[in-house]
């Protein structure tokens, strides 16, 4: 895993300027102290901040409706509601796995302590959220777990969806 530089406190703050919402913090401890963007195990390519895609290999965070721009409200199937689409912010380029464009997102309708947000997996097939964790840490620990032995390479969403014919039965019917 070649790992790109930090981020700097002011690149976070233009990211943050540019999409209107405040990062979750154990997000920006992760890019400030880890990597501004990575393709992660080398099979999840996190997005990075700034203003300069040269800064962060996999890009910029950026609203979900820029990755794949529905014009419909965004179904929430665990919780049988629709949210928004600008309270989505990308903060995965997609799946490596299935080369689409399923996605990560933070779910920034709500302001928790340290805007430690929600997040949830969007299928590129529905645009809707098929997947929901209570935080980026969440997500981080169930990718190191299920990674550290570095004898399989597995994404968060096959992490949680092992089996292939239940996996594609989350994203093609939500």
């Amino acid at each position: 895993m070649i790992k790109n530089s930090t981020a700097t406190e002011q690149m976070i703050k233009y990211t943050e300027f540019c999409i209107k919402k405040k990062l979750p913090k154990s997000f920006k401890t992760f890019l400030k102290y880890f990597s501004n963007g990575i393709f992660l195990f080398d099979i999840e390519p996190i997005l990075g901040v700034g203003n300069n895609y040269k800064d962060t290999p996999c890009g910029i965070v950026r609203l979900s409706s820029e990755i794949l721009p529905f014009d419909k409200p965004c179904y929430i199937v665990s919780e049988d509601r629709f949210v928004n689409r600008k309270d989505l912010i990308a903060f995965t380029a997609g799946s490596a796995q299935y080369m689409s464009l399923d996605h990560w997102v933070f779910f920034t309708n709500s302001e928790p302590l340290d805007h430690e947000y929600k997040v949830g997996y969007i299928s590129q097939s529905s645009g809707n959220i098929v997947v929901l964790l209570d935080n980026f840490e969440e997500w981080l620990n169930i990718l190191w777990v299920n990674n550290k032995d570095e004898d399989t390479l597995l994404s968060v969403f096959h992490a949680l969806y092992p089996d292939t014919e239940q996996r594609d039965l989350v994203l093609q019917i939500y």
